[in-house]
């Protein structure tokens, strides 16, 4: 891999990667298969959590108040609940980016990850600010 350093003063901390070993066809079936297994990843954790919900005293019509459970059991219920919306919002993300990418619609750099890096979240301003929001900010596309 040869970088080349942009001499422009705006784009002073960018660069030009040029990889000479893959071709664009590689690299494009490794993102398919990236994004087809990522949805399936997601959604055996979606099924996971959907299943631990369903089967428990508050999937029932008659359920009780979740603050009448063990603290252990609320937390637990509280983030599963917050995970299967994550996992629904994400399941059908990566099966577009792979259909595209693979009907040659578009190229794997046309389809930037959904949301950021959780590692990033220590408050709940990073939660929303640096991580779920990500699918709306503004993407810049480049001409090739």
């Amino acid at each position: 891999m040869v970088k080349f350093p942009l001499s422009s003063k705006r784009l002073i901390e960018l660069s030009i990667t040029f990889n000479f070993t893959d071709s664009p066809l590689t690299s494009s079936r490794k993102f398919v298969r990236n994004q087809l297994l990522k949805a399936s990843v997601f959604y055996f954790f979606f099924d996971l959590i959907w299943y631990s919900l369903q089967f428990s005293v508050y999937g029932s019509p008659n359920s009780p108040s979740l603050l009448s459970d063990t603290p252990l059991r609320q937390v637990f219920f509280s983030w599963a609940a917050g995970f299967a919306v994550y996992y629904t919002a994400n399941i059908p993300y990566p099966i577009f980016a792979a259909a595209t990418v693979a009907l040659g619609v578009y190229e794997p750099h046309d389809w930037p990850p959904l949301m950021g890096k959780l590692r990033d979240v220590v408050t709940v301003r990073d939660l929303f600010g640096k991580f779920w929001h990500q699918c709306v900010r503004r993407v810049s596309f480049t001409t090739h």
